[in-house]
């Protein structure tokens, strides 16, 4: 986890110091660097694409089981795709600001809601998978980020125009 937080403050670092996203940053490095790096970026990309999918069409899958999760993860890749094809990060951003407003109401709500089974509640901070929930649960966890995340963050800051550290 710290060997993220430094990775990712790192990535931040050198893109608002040079203007450069790390993928730039190791093309100035030389030609060898995308030879080396590109199988790894091409599987990992490949892993992380399916994982993305996968956490996303999790909870709809669980709130509309009509469809099945497979579907679901279809649906959600090809939304993605449609968002970049056709450079709609705003909107993206907006739906997902929208959704951690909605989560936030919901983890502040259910406490109060749940007022009388104060002590049920402290059994909920033990973590637990249920039984064939391994394979959900590593999906989930792998969607929330690694490597090629780290690699976006620079093509974020360049979205959001942030081109200097604030002071």
């Amino acid at each position: 986890m710290l060997l993220k937080i430094v990775l990712v403050e790192g990535a931040g670092r050198f893109t608002l110091a040079t203007g450069y996203t790390i993928f730039e940053g190791w093309r100035s490095l030389g030609r060898w660097t995308t030879w080396y790096f590109a199988p790894y970026i091409m599987i990992w990309g490949f892993v992380y694409g399916a994982t993305a999918m996968s956490s996303s069409a999790l909870p709809l899958a669980a709130l509309f089981p009509q469809l099945p999760l497979i579907w679901w993860a279809v649906l959600m890749g090809l939304l993605g795709f449609v968002m970049v094809w056709f450079n709609r990060y705003a909107v993206f951003e907006k739906i997902t600001a929208v959704l951690v407003g909605l989560m936030f109401v919901t983890v502040v709500g259910l406490p109060i809601i749940a007022t009388p089974n104060i002590p049920e509640m402290f059994s909920g901070l033990v973590p637990i998978i249920p039984e064939g929930g391994l394979l959900y649960a590593l999906a989930l966890a792998g969607g929330v980020g690694g490597t090629i995340t780290l690699a976006a963050y620079g093509y974020w800051l360049r979205e959001k125009g942030w081109y200097t550290p604030s002071g």
